[in-house]
């Protein structure tokens, strides 16, 4: 019938009108149909034809031991060159079975576990099995490595180091892997800009899939910026760990120059407390003094129990002598 119509169409002449129906659409209605009818024939006469072509298929592992665990994965899926009628080669692209892996085995081959529909004929399967090496399995706890950058704003800097919550990670895998595992990385994370507190969940690097089971998949990191300004205070360099022989001679040692410069970074909060701080003094040991061989020593800063960021001491390092001790 469908025919019939279409000869009926072409038959008419051009220029009678067609009631509702112009002249361009019809012409463009029926090279459509006839595109069609061609596919249709086409495929009709292609699909029973013989075929070789490649199937992949999913696998599933199935019957492993909790006590054992993979040292590296077997394929997740596998492909078969199969050989049949197109019309069910067909079906059997878009409808492949799933090969299950029996873990319990030492090895597996996968042309046995491939049950092609009646007709399709196995001709190879890529790869043809696989060697499933497993270990015992073990759990122990690794410190999680933070892979985030979080940058203070201008004037601005980080009261400490940003900090992980949980800081450490059960993971549970084959002894060879879990063994030589120092740490587990987050996901990369940036933040800048900060001015005040955060707190931002990051998830843990998807390292290893598979292999090794995370007792959890995330952590919290925590960082607190405050602004600070510079500032410098002068500080007399005094020498510890004096012997009393030395001072029964009445010698002492003086340095050159006798004073350092230690500039640092402070909060604005606590600006005149760095500046009045006593405990903030310059030394160096009278051990250190005999064990150089330079003419230089370098003095120890002591900070006072404040956010002190940044600190540089000039000059870096101090000439010595000793000295007649003043009555």
């Amino acid at each position: 019938m469908l025919l019939d119509w279409v000869r009926e169409r072409f038959s008419r002449d051009q220029d009678e009108p067609v009631p509702g129906e112009d002249m361009a659409q019809r012409r463009g209605f029926i090279i459509t149909m006839c595109v069609l009818i061609a596919v249709v024939l086409w495929f009709t006469l292609s699909i029973g034809e013989t075929y070789t072509i490649l199937v992949e298929m999913n696998t599933q592992v199935v019957n492993l031991n909790p006590d054992t665990a993979f040292v590296a994965l077997p394929p997740s899926s596998v492909q078969a060159q199969v050989r049949g009628e197109g019309t069910v080669l067909f079906g059997l692209r878009f409808n492949a079975p799933t090969l299950v892996i029996d873990a319990s085995q030492d090895e597996v081959a996968f042309g046995p576990l491939v049950s092609p529909p009646q007709g399709v004929q196995v001709e190879s399967v890529i790869p043809p099995g696989v060697n499933l090496r497993k270990e015992e399995r073990v759990t122990r706890r690794v410190p999680i490595l933070s892979r985030a950058v979080i940058e203070a704003a201008e004037s601005y800097d980080l009261v400490n180091q940003p900090i992980l919550t949980p800081d450490s990670v059960a993971v549970s895998g084959a002894r060879s892997i879990i063994d030589d595992l120092e740490y587990w990385p987050t996901e990369a994370h940036r933040q800048t800009g900060l001015k005040d507190s955060m707190a931002v969940v990051i998830a843990l690097a998807d390292t290893l899939p598979g292999l090794v089971i995370k007792s959890h998949t995330e952590t919290t990191l925590t960082a607190t910026a405050l602004q600070f300004t510079e500032q410098s205070r002068i500080l007399k360099v005094e020498v510890t760990g004096l012997p009393t022989t030395l001072l029964m001679t009445q010698r002492a040692v003086e340095f050159d120059p006798a004073t350092v410069e230690v500039t640092y970074r402070v909060p604005l909060s606590q600006y005149e407390a760095a500046l009045e701080a006593p405990d903030f003094f310059a030394t160096v040991s009278y051990e250190a003094i005999l064990a150089d061989t330079t003419g230089l020593v370098k003095p120890e800063i002591h900070e006072p129990d404040l956010l002190l960021h940044s600190i540089e001491v000039f000059p870096a390092a101090l000439q010595y002598y000793e000295s007649l001790i003043e009555q």
